[in-house]
């Protein structure tokens, strides 16, 4: 259905034309109306709701049968369950090889501290020993 805003008596309208009404759109500009339809933010969201409306009544009014459809919507509907699953273990795997990688490489600064913590008490005690003075550790 088609429409346009105009002006009847100085008020701004909107006017259907195949059914010969227009409605009145009082206590503000047709512009006004217009620049705020603009600034809704939402149009982005109705025309993904749009395509994907439009994108279920094609495949109901597709050229096969009910059964053929639902049938390939069912198969189409498992590869993606699969392909989620596959996709979520790969996933899994890859956390726990970080985890592992994290786990080794904590270990090898840790035995590193350790080592040099036991590098520099060792030299301490050498230190001290030839001086004779008294220990404090």
């Amino acid at each position: 259905m088609q429409f346009y805003a105009g002006r009847s008596a100085g008020f701004p309208v909107i006017v259907f034309p195949p059914l010969g009404c227009y409605h009145p759109i009082v206590g503000t500009d047709i512009w006004e109306v217009s620049i705020m339809s603009d600034r809704d933010g939402n149009s982005f969201g109705w025309f993904l709701a749009g395509l994907g409306l439009g994108a279920v009544v094609g495949v109901l009014y597709a050229p096969r049968s009910g059964s053929e459809t639902r049938d390939a919507l069912r198969a189409r509907a498992e590869e993606g369950r699969d392909y989620m699953r596959s996709r979520a273990r790969e996933a899994r795997e890859q956390a726990s090889e970080w985890v592992d990688r994290g786990r080794d490489v904590v270990n090898q600064q840790k035995d590193q501290f350790r080592a040099a913590y036991e590098a520099g008490r060792q030299a301490y005690q050498e230190a001290t020993t030839e001086t004779g003075a008294p220990k404090n550790l």
